[in-house]
C-alpha cells in the first residue's frame, strides 16, 4: 500500500464533500490487509496521520444487533414475532409491538427528540446517552400506556434497537456487551470491534 498514491485517491474521493464545509474536520481509515492508514481533512488540508484511532462505531452496532437477532431466531431461543409483553410482566398481555417491531423500526417508539434531550439536561439524577434519551422504565411506561398496534409505517428509533438488544442479552443471561461478543465478535475475528476499549487499544493522549 502506497500511502503517497493512497493520500491522492482519497483527496480526489473526500475534497468535493469538504470544500464547501471549511469547518468540517473528516477522518477516513483505510485498513488493506495487515496494513492501515488514518488521513486527517482539515478544510483543504490532507494530512496523513500515523497514530492510530479508536472510532465510534455508532450505528453499525444495529447490524450487529439485528444479526444476533437473527442468530437466535434460527436457534429458536426468540420468536420474531414475540410480543414483548413476554418480556415485562409489566407490560400488558399480548401487546400488539413485537421483537420485529423493534428490529425494522415500526414499534412506534420515538426517534432522538430534541425536547427529551433538553429535558435529560436538567436531569442531574439519571445521566443519559444523547442517542438513547429514555430510561429502560420510561419505555416500559410508554408501552403500558401505548397498547394498540402502532400506526407508524417506519420510524428510525435508537430506543427501539437498544430494547431489542437489551432483550436478547437477557434471554442469553447476560449483558449487551458479553452477547454481542461471543456471538459475533470473537466467532467473526472481529479483533478490532468493541465496546469497553481493551488496554491494549487506548491511546495515549
Amino acid at each position: 500500500m502506497d500511502l503517497n498514491d493512497l493520500k491522492k485517491d482519497i483527496f480526489k474521493i473526500a475534497y468535493p464533500y469538504v470544500k464547501t464545509r471549511p469547518n468540517v474536520i473528516l477522518s477516513i481509515g483505510v485498513i488493506c490487509r495487515n496494513l492501515d492508514a488514518a488521513f486527517i481533512f482539515n478544510g483543504s488540508n490532507v494530512t496523513y496521520d500515523k497514530k492510530p484511532y479508536v472510532y465510534e462505531i455508532g450505528s453499525i452496532s444495529k447490524v450487529l444487533t439485528t444479526s444476533m437477532f437473527g442468530e437466535m431466531i434460527q436457534e429458536r431461543i426468540v420468536k420474531i414475532e414475540d410480543s414483548i409483553a413476554k418480556y415485562f410482566s409489566e407490560i400488558p398481555d399480548n401487546h400488539p409491538v413485537t421483537l420485529r417491531h423493534l428490529a425494522n423500526h415500526t414499534s412506534g417508539l420515538p426517534g432522538i427528540g430534541v425536547l427529551k434531550n433538553i429535558y435529560n439536561l436538567f436531569d442531574s439524577q439519571t445521566p443519559r446517552d444523547p442517542f438513547c434519551p429514555y430510561s429502560l422504565n420510561e419505555v416500559i411506561q410508554y408501552f403500558k400506556t401505548h397498547t394498540q398496534e402502532p400506526k407508524v409505517k417506519f420510524r428510525y428509533s435508537n430506543v427501539g434497537m437498544g430494547l431489542l438488544g437489551y432483550l436478547l442479552a437477557n434471554e442469553l443471561h447476560t449483558d449487551f456487551e458479553t452477547a454481542i461478543t461471543r456471538r459475533i465478535v470473537e466467532p467473526l475475528n472481529l479483533t478490532n470491534t468493541f465496546i469497553s476499549i481493551p488496554p491494549l487499544k487506548k491511546i495515549p493522549y
